[in-house]
């Protein structure tokens, strides 16, 4: 079993047009959600983890059906 992790940033625009009809462009938390989404669609054999604290987030992503871990204190 390959126990090997690869951390990947991608900074990239979403088009949120084309994601999930209930998010707003306007909206950085919905940005967020439609370019985890976009990175998913990409690499779909990858695991794909939203690192974040803020609970507004957390929710769009429970809505998205995205994993997220919460950051330890």
């Amino acid at each position: 079993l390959d126990k090997t992790i690869k951390i990947r940033c991608i900074s990239k625009e979403p088009d949120v047009r084309s994601s999930l009809k209930w998010l707003d462009a306007s909206i950085m938390d919905d940005r967020i959600i439609a370019s985890i989404l976009e990175v998913q669609a990409e690499y779909p054999t990858s695991r794909v983890v939203l690192i974040t604290n803020d609970n507004n987030l957390i929710n769009k992503a429970q809505a998205a059906m995205i994993e997220h871990k919460e950051i330890e204190n």
